[in-house]
């Protein structure tokens, strides 16, 4: 998703009907453009944390 930065410093996001704002958070409500099984979320999840945590 490609977005820009105002003059004031805000994000300006493209107007998308799948996305919704929800106790301050952006939610996709589309359908994902590729399956994701729990498995590739979790390994993705856990090399990012590894990452962070190296990092500092």
């Amino acid at each position: 998703m490609e977005f820009h930065i105002d003059q004031s410093g805000k994000v300006v996001l493209p107007t998308q009907r799948s996305l919704v704002e929800e106790g301050g958070f952006l939610v996709h409500t589309g359908e994902a453009t590729q399956p994701l099984s729990s498995e590739d979320l979790s390994d993705d999840l856990e090399k990012e944390r590894l990452r962070i945590i190296l990092a500092q």
